[in-house]
C-alpha cells in the first residue's frame, strides 16, 4: 500500500523512554513541557535525539489524560 497525502510509513528506533502521564489540557501540556527537561536532568538523564510521542488510549481519552513518551539517555 502506498501512503497518500500527509500519511507516511516509517519505523521508529527503540530505546529507553520516560513516560509522563498528564491531564490532556493546554495548561497541563504547557506545564509538562516546561518541567520535563529539568526533571530529566535532576534524575541523570537527557533527551535522546529521537521522536517524542504522545500516546492515547480510549480509556485515557475518556479520563482526559495522555502520556508523553520522551526518549532518554544517561548523561555521559
Amino acid at each position: 500500500m502506498s501512503p497518500e497525502g500527509p500519511v507516511h510509513f516509517g519505523e521508529l528506533a527503540g530505546g529507553d523512554y520516560m513516560v509522563f502521564k498528564i491531564k490532556h489540557t493546554a495548561q497541563a501540556m504547557q506545564q509538562a513541557w516546561a518541567e520535563l527537561v529539568p526533571l530529566l536532568h535532576a534524575r541523570g538523564y537527557q533527551m535522546e535525539d529521537k521522536p517524542i510521542l504522545e500516546r492515547y488510549t480510549g480509556e485515557m481519552i475518556a479520563n482526559e489524560v495522555c502520556e508523553i513518551c520522551v526518549p532518554i539517555q544517561r548523561f555521559n
